[in-house]
């Protein structure tokens, strides 16, 4: 599944990533950074920076990427 996962540098959401990734699942991560890790995010995944609020950037991303899921 095709999964993207807001606040995935967090400590929740890295939690969260790993799990996924155990699945082999394709995560893309959105992460502001204001609080998250970029370390926490392994290199092989696709680390979008920025803020949730970004109604744009999120509905362009939305529209290319067709997910499969969406985790908050």
């Amino acid at each position: 599944m095709k999964i993207l996962l807001t606040g995935g540098a967090g400590y929740i959401g890295s939690h969260v990533l790993l799990s996924i990734l155990r699945d082999n699942h394709d995560v893309f991560v959105i992460d502001d950074l204001s609080t998250g890790n970029k370390n926490l995010i392994p290199e092989k995944i696709q680390l979008i920076k920025c803020n949730i609020n970004n109604e744009e950037k999120i509905n362009s991303l939305l529209q290319e990427e067709k997910f499969d899921i969406l985790l908050h």
